[in-house]
C-alpha cells in the first residue's frame, strides 16, 4: 500500500506587480505525490517547474490553496517549524551544486547534521563515510569543490542532500551541467532512492528522465498534465 508524501490542493502561485500584469506561475495545481516513486517534472523554461519545488520545500508560499506534507498543512507551520521540517525531512539537489567552496567534501556533507538535533555527533563521521561511499567517491573526502569535476560535485551535493536521511528528495535540473555518463549515474542513484521508499521529484529538461521516472508531469503555463 502506497503512502502519501505530498498533497497539493488547488494550489496557485501568483506573482503580483504594480506596473505589469500579474504572473500566474501555477494555476489551481492539484496532485498527490507518493513515497516509493520518482516523478519527472518537465516543461519549457518559465512554465512553473522550479516554482513548484520552491512551494513544496517551503522556500516560497502559495498564493491560494493548500499543501500537505505527511498530512501536515504547511500553512499552519511557523517559519522556524518550516525550516526544521525542511532540514530534517527534505533533501534538495541543485543544478549548480550549491557547495560551500571553502569547505571540503566532508565538511559540506556533514553541515546539515550539525543543525539536526536528532543526529548524534558521535555518529556524524560514520554517516558521512557511508554517504560518500554510496556516491562512489571515498577518495574525495578531503577535496574542495575547486578540486572536483562537475560530476563529482553533484555526487557530493547528493550525499549532502541525504545527510539527514530525508523522506523527500527534490532535485532541480540535477544533471543540467553534466555529460551523458554522469547524467546516467545520477538518475540511477535517484531511482534507487525511490526504490528505497523515498519520494523523489526531479525537474529536468532531459528526456533521459523518462527512462527512470514512474510518472512524468508536464507543466505548461502553470497547468498540470500527467503521463504515467
Amino acid at each position: 500500500m502506497t503512502k502519501v508524501a505530498i498533497e497539493l490542493r488547488e494550489c496557485s502561485k501568483i506573482y503580483k506587480s504594480k506596473k505589469l500584469d500579474d504572473v500566474v506561475a501555477l494555476n489551481k495545481f492539484s496532485y498527490i505525490f507518493e513515497y516509493g516513486k520518482i516523478y519527472g517534472i518537465m516543461g519549457k523554461s518559465g512554465a512553473g517547474k522550479t516554482t513548484l519545488l520552491n512551494l513544496i520545500s517551503m522556500i516560497d508560499d502559495i498564493s491560494d490553496g493548500k499543501i500537505l506534507i505527511d498530512n501536515i498543512s504547511v500553512d499552519k507551520l511557523k517559519i522556524s517549524e518550516k525550516a526544521l521540517k525542511r532540514n530534517n525531512d527534505i533533501g534538495m539537489i541543485f543544478q549548480n551544486y550549491m557547495l560551500n567552496e571553502y569547505m571540503n567534501s566532508y565538511e559540506n556533507i556533514v553541515l546539515p547534521m550539525l543543525i539536526n538535533k536528532n543526529v548524534d555527533r558521535r555518529n556524524r563521521k560514520e554517516n558521512v563515510t557511508k554517504l560518500i561511499n554510496m556516491v562512489g567517491l571515498p577518495d574525495k573526502l578531503k577535496r574542495y569543490p575547486s578540486e572536483l569535476s562537475g560530476g563529482e560535485k553533484q555526487r557530493i551535493a547528493i550525499a549532502r542532500a541525504l545527510a539527514n536521511d530525508p523522506k523527500i528528495i527534490l532535485a532541480d535540473e540535477p544533471t543540467g551541467n553534466l555529460d551523458e555518463e554522469n547524467e546516467t549515474y545520477i538518475f540511477k542513484l535517484l531511482r534507487k532512492f525511490a526504490e528505497d521508499g523515498k519520494c523523489v521529484i526531479v525537474v529536468s529538461h532531459s528526456n533521459i528522465i523518462k527512462k527512470y521516472a514512474d510518472i512524468i508531469i508536464n507543466i505548461r503555463k502553470g497547468e498540470l498534465y500527467v503521463n504515467k
